[in-house]
Parts: C-alpha cells; sequence; structure tokens
C-alpha cells in the first residue's frame, strides 16, 4: 500500500491528525497495519473480533486481513468504517501506516557538497 495515499483517505476522515498517532504506552483492542501487501489487523478481544468481521476482515493464521483483490481505495474506506465502529463501542484501535518515526542510521545521508563551494576559513 502506498503511504502517501493512505494518509490522504485516513486524514479524510478525521479532523486532526493526533487521531492518526497513538501513545506508545497504551494496549488498543485492534492492531491495523496498512504497511505491507495487504491490510492486516490483530483484535484483542471478541467485541473487536466481531468489528472486524463485520467489516469484510476474513481469519488468518495470525490475526485478520482484507481480501487481496480489493483495490487501495476500498480497502482504506473499509479501514476507515472499522476504525469508526470501534471507536464508537469504546474500542481504542491503532493503525500502523508504515511511516519510520524514529531515525535510522543510514537513511538520512547529508548531500556532498558541490566541487564549486569551497569552505571559508574562520
Amino acid at each position: 500500500m502506498v503511504t502517501s495515499n493512505a494518509i490522504h483517505e485516513l486524514s479524510a476522515h478525521t479532523t486532526d491528525l493526533v487521531d492518526l498517532s497513538w501513545p506508545s504506552d497504551t494496549h488498543p483492542a485492534v492492531h491495523i497495519d496498512l504497511s505491507g501487501d495487504r491490510v492486516t489487523a490483530t483484535a484483542y478481544s471478541q467485541a473487536a473480533r466481531e468489528v472486524l468481521e463485520q467489516h469484510r476482515f476474513t481469519r488468518t493464521g495470525t490475526g485478520y486481513a482484507l481480501p487481496g483483490e480489493l483495490s487501495e481505495r476500498e480497502s482504506l474506506g473499509i479501514v476507515a468504517q472499522a476504525e469508526a465502529h470501534l471507536w464508537d463501542l469504546g474500542l481504542t484501535v491503532r493503525t500502523v501506516l508504515g511511516i519510520t518515526t524514529t531515525p535510522t542510521p543510514g537513511l538520512l545521508v547529508p548531500a556532498a557538497r558541490p566541487a564549486s563551494v569551497k569552505r571559508r576559513g574562520r
């Protein structure tokens, strides 16, 4: 799933981008992951499992997944609906967009100075 498209679609359904963040010290009822080839989810309660199943998530060996034949737009729409349903029931959701939030060594490499730029002496 393309992260920029995921952010665009999810931000259309929230009035506060803080809703898309998550404090690391709390445990959600559902964990939804958009970072792979398919949308996957893990539910930690029976009520959460029932909501996922109502929104086209199917059981897998490790949790739940949306059908692979859905378009990205359809998948994101289902995720937004499932999140709203879960929140209405008082169940918390953590959605991973696949964006690196901590510095990764070597990920950002300083650009080389052009040969024509000389350093000034002090």
